[in-house]
């Protein structure tokens, strides 16, 4: 029996924009442009003969007829989300969770604590897809994936898992050298070394006062794993954390040589992909990571 329905799309789109109540957010959400959240949203409301939101300068709202739309609407994908989970979950199994990430977290958080992880998973096998900049767009194949950026997406399905703290960062060897690094003045006389960018040493020497030294001097290097392992070789000094770099810290093989710290503009999020079959798995994982090791 043919069903009389408007377009799939547009309702997904009318979901998404009735939840936010905007078009911009369903836009970033739905990684489509604005006017396309609009033109979807008009069709519908002209297949239907009524309009579903009353819009204002400041503000949209849902009507009445909006309202009732948007409960059966939500209903209904999730008895088709659910279905979809269903189906997944026959024909894959779900004793292994698919991660993406960038090839800095992996190296230096993952790895070290797989076998702690498998554990966490009750045995599950743990497949790590290195995606540089992967984030919920990403989300295809996956079942979840952890990123690092400035803010949330907005997505209903991302959330913070939490900030760093930055702060400079040596081998204790640097302490006693010839030429000790025992206060930030002392960074005159050594190399520092750069994470992709000299933005972080910028900062630093901003809040540490020290307008007069030359931020944009030493090594650039392309990762953090890269500039970790430079640091921990004596080659220089760099600006770490309190995340990445806290199993060095704890087992003494990095020193703090002296503050100030600040915070990162950036902050750690995890996606999670709402169609995979592994769920539990998912959440075991979400805890897991949660209970980060910091200093």
């Amino acid at each position: 029996m043919r069903r009389k329905l408007p377009s799939l799309n547009a309702l997904r789109v009318f979901e998404v924009a009735a939840q936010f109540q905007s078009f911009t957010r369903a836009a970033e959400e739905l990684n489509v442009t604005h006017g396309s959240v609009s033109k979807h949203v008009k069709n519908l409301e002209r297949s239907l003969g009524r309009s579903l939101f009353e819009r204002s300068t400041r503000q949209m709202t849902l009507t009445n007829e909006g309202h009732a739309l948007l409960k059966s609407t939500k209903e209904g994908f999730d008895v088709i989300e659910q279905a979809l989970v269903a189906i997944n979950q026959k024909k894959n199994g779900s004793q292994r969770l698919l991660i993406l990430c960038d090839a800095d977290f992996a190296s230096l958080r993952l790895m070290p604590r797989i076998k702690e992880l498998r554990q966490t998973l009750g045995g599950a096998h743990v497949e790590i897809e290195i995606v540089e900049g992967a984030s919920r767009n990403h989300l295809d194949s996956a079942d979840c994936a952890i990123w690092y950026g400035s803010r949330s997406s907005r997505s209903t399905h991302t959330e913070k898992l939490f900030s760093s703290t930055l702060f400079p960062v040596a081998s204790p060897g640097l302490q006693t050298a010839t030429t000790p690094l025992k206060t930030p003045a002392d960074l005159r006389r050594h190399t520092l070394l750069h994470d992709r960018s000299t933005e972080e040493w910028r900062r630093y020497f901003e809040i540490a006062g020290l307008k007069d030294f030359g931020y944009d001097d030493g090594e650039i290097l392309g990762t953090s794993s890269l500039t970790l392992q430079a640091t921990l070789r004596g080659m220089g000094v760099a600006i770490g954390d309190n995340f990445l770099c806290a199993r060095d810290l704890r087992q003494g093989t990095l020193v703090r040589p002296f503050g100030p710290s600040f915070p990162s503009s950036n902050s750690y999020f995890i996606s999670y992909n709402p169609l995979s079959s592994r769920q539990r798995l998912i959440g075991l994982f979400r805890q897991w990571i949660g209970r980060k090791e910091v200093l």
